[in-house]
Parts: structure tokens; sequence; C-alpha cells
């Protein structure tokens, strides 16, 4: 009796240990798959934190576009980010009095931080969803006041950027109202003006007397946003004077700083405007973002005046650009 009881004493405890194995090695391996679903885990959710990081990194806009006088689309990016951007998809509203017309393109363009794309739309694209190829994105019919077209541009990462491709706004006297779409930009003569060294308040720069020491003006205008958010504006705003004679000549003078002067101007940072309120812009770089000031035409003559506003609304990193031609501008010498 007491052999039997000493055996069947051994059987069990071989049978304890053989559970006591079992359980830990099923422990062990419940820690080590759920080590490796955790790992998963966490390069997925890096991966996705990267992805949301560049997105948000990723910036870009269309600075200019015009339709040539073949009818191609002749556009300008910008990439403001500190990512390289890869633009895949152009897509083309057109709308006039009788239809809204939509057409997208593939396209594979790269285009590193700071750099500046120019002829896009001019070179090769596959239209879709026919898969055909083209020699360039035509726009079909010319821009007037019943024809406008939108141009989207969208990157592999999702990102976009809009411009409204308007006709320049034609007024018959200098007490005219600007486009209402968003913004509004009034340029009768109290509000579009200027101030250069020597002078001693805000003048109507309609006309303009380039004297000794007056060179480098800074320009201003009001700018009334229309829109149902607030506005902020981008550092490839521009006013211009230009020229025709055998080819079209222009002086740029980029966005500045609210309150510069030309003693003290001050390198464009950040502008917004509220919605339903209106504020001045400021304009005289040579550069975007600098703040050395663009000379006055060399001539006298009558120089057309235009502004191109880049921005985006609060929040968002769709960006936008719209260009308004304003009226002219006599630069003389007299009395100096």
């Amino acid at each position: 009796m007491l052999r039997k009881f000493r055996s069947r004493k051994a059987v069990s405890g071989s049978i304890s240990a053989i559970f006591l194995m079992l359980i830990t090695f099923l422990a062990m391996s419940t820690f080590y798959i759920y080590g490796i679903n955790q790992d998963r885990y966490n390069q997925v959710m890096n991966e996705r934190n990267r992805l949301d990081w560049e997105i948000e990194k990723e910036e870009f806009e269309i600075i200019s576009a015009v339709r040539n006088a073949d009818g191609a689309l002749n556009a300008t990016i910008f990439n403001s980010g500190a990512l390289t951007t890869n633009i895949v998809d152009i897509w083309i509203t057109l709308k006039n009095e009788t239809s809204n017309r939509q057409q997208l393109y593939a396209v594979d363009y790269f285009i590193n931080p700071a750099e500046i794309l120019n002829e896009v739309g001019m070179e090769n694209a596959t239209e879709l969803p026919s898969g055909s190829t083209v020699s360039g994105i035509n726009l079909p019919q010319a821009v007037s006041a019943t024809t406008t077209y939108t141009i989207k541009i969208i990157s592999k990462r999702g990102n976009a950027a809009i411009y409204h491709l308007t006709p320049s706004a034609v007024e018959g006297s200098c007490g005219g109202s600007g486009q209402d779409v968003p913004m509004k930009i009034t340029w009768n003569q109290p509000s579009f003006q200027y101030l250069v060294d020597g002078m001693g308040n805000w003048t109507s720069a309609w006309e303009i007397n380039r004297c000794s020491g007056y060179v480098s003006p800074i320009f201003r205008v009001n700018v009334t946003n229309l829109a149902e958010d607030n506005i902020e504006l981008r550092q490839y705003s521009v006013t211009g004077t230009g020229q025709f004679g055998n080819e079209w000549s222009q002086e740029s003078y980029y966005i500045l700083d609210e309150g510069s002067t030309p003693n003290s101007p001050i390198a464009f940072s950040s502008q917004t405007i509220p919605t339903g309120e209106w504020r001045y812009v400021y304009f005289g770089a040579s550069i975007p973002g600098g703040s050395d000031l663009q000379s006055l035409p060399s001539e006298t003559n009558s120089y057309e005046v235009f502004i191109n506003l880049h921005f985006n609304h609060e929040g968002e990193t769709v960006y936008y650009g719209i260009t308004i031609s304003l009226m002219s501008m006599y630069v003389y010498k007299s009395g100096c």
C-alpha cells in the first residue's frame, strides 16, 4: 500500500509539473504575441503620425495663372513648405453662363522647398478618365466677365491650392470698387496711397512726382474681407506697376508688415483680416519676405497698376490667389 501511494504521489507531481510548464508556455506565448502586435501597432501609429506631420508641414500655392494666346494654361507654383511636394492632379473648372464643367488631369511635378515651378499646364498631362495624353492643359474659352476658371492642384499627400482665374476689373473712374470673391479691394483715390521719404502724409498714388529722393515708395490699399471667416495673407502678395512697350516691363512691390514706412520698412511676417472688416495692406519690398524697397519706375509715363493677393482661410492649408487690375498711375518729374 505504501508503494502504491508513493507511486501515485510521484505521478501527481509529474502531472502538476507538466501543467505548470504548459501554463508558463502559454503565458510566455501570450506575452510574445502581445509584444509583436504592440510593435506592429506602434509601427502603424508612427507611420500615421509621420504622414500627418508631412501633411501639416506641406505648403504650396499658385502664385499666378494666365490663359496663353493659344489657350494653354500657364501657372506658377511656389513651394513655401518644408518638404518636397509631388503634384499629381489638376482640376480645371470652367464656369460660364450656360454650364459649369470640370476636367481632371493627372500630372507628376516635383517641387523642392522654396522652389518656384513655372509653366505648369504647358507640358504633357493625362486627361482623366479617358487616359489620353495631351500636350498641355487647354482652357477652351477666353476669360471674360461671364467665363471664369477655377484651378485646383492636389498633391500626393492630399493637400490642395486653388486659384481663381478671373478678368481684370474695368472701372470707368477712380471711384470703383473691387471684386467680391471673396475679398474686396477699394481703389478710390483715398484708398490707393503712397508714402516716400520726405513726405509727411500718405497721398493718393494715381499721380506721383518722382523728384530726387522720391525713389522708393511704400504703397497701401484698403482691403475688405467679405468671406465668412478670417483671411490670412501670404508673403507672395504683391502690387505691381507695368508698362506696355516692345514687351511688358514691370516693377513688383511685395507685401510688408502693417505700419511700415520708408524709413522703417518691416519684412512681412503675417497679416490677418477678420471677417467683415477692412485693413490697409502695405507693399514695397523688392523680394518676397524682404524689407529692401523697390524703386519707382524711372521713365515718365502712365503705368498699369495691379494687385495680386495670395491668402488662405484661417486654420486651412488651401491657398488662393486672385489678381485684380486697378487703373493707370502717372509717374513724372516736376520742380525737382
